[in-house]
């Protein structure tokens, strides 16, 4: 099993929820899992992590991470599709973004969505309802079960999918 993670630190909320997620039992009974993360690929065996390369430091707070890396992650899944291999996209999964959802290969399993049910009031923020609709139309019609990272966004989803 593959999995992309835009961050597996163990000192950031999206690494520790990336670890989290890869803690649950199913995950933990598998006998390797590769992980891909900027700063440094990881080997899970039977749930213990172990680095495997690191790489260069990275700087979390750059374009690069924020806004290639995930859409690295896409064509990523694409590869692993016709690899016929599992692969799962974990991390930077907010319900407002949308084009991940669109891009992601069939069959790539997704980690926790994250987001607010509260978005304030710009111009900006007012279009993040229509964001969630959209993210939820291609949810809908690709996955049976999702997860959240909070309870907060499963309103959006009521008797639509299980999350």
């Amino acid at each position: 099993m593959i999995v992309w993670t835009c961050d597996f630190r163990e000192n950031s909320g999206e690494g520790r929820l990336a670890r989290l997620f890869l803690s649950q039992t199913y995950y933990r009974k598998i006998k390797l899992i590769r992980v891909n993360s900027p700063d440094c690929n990881y080997n899970i065996k039977y749930g213990k992590i172990f680095h495997s390369k690191k790489k260069n430091k990275v700087n979390y707070d750059k374009f690069y991470y924020k806004y290639i890396y995930p859409l690295i992650g896409c064509a990523y899944s694409w590869y692993f599709l016709f690899k016929k291999q599992n692969f799962v996209y974990l991390n930077y999964l907010p319900l407002w973004n949308f084009l991940i959802f669109i891009l992601l290969a069939p069959k790539t399993i997704i980690g926790p969505i994250t987001g607010s049910s509260r978005y304030g009031k710009s111009l900006l923020r007012n279009t993040i309802p229509l964001m969630y609709n959209f993210s939820k139309i291609i949810l809908n019609a690709r996955y049976k079960k999702i997860f959240f990272a909070t309870d907060n966004l499963k309103k959006y989803f009521k008797n639509d999918i299980n999350g």
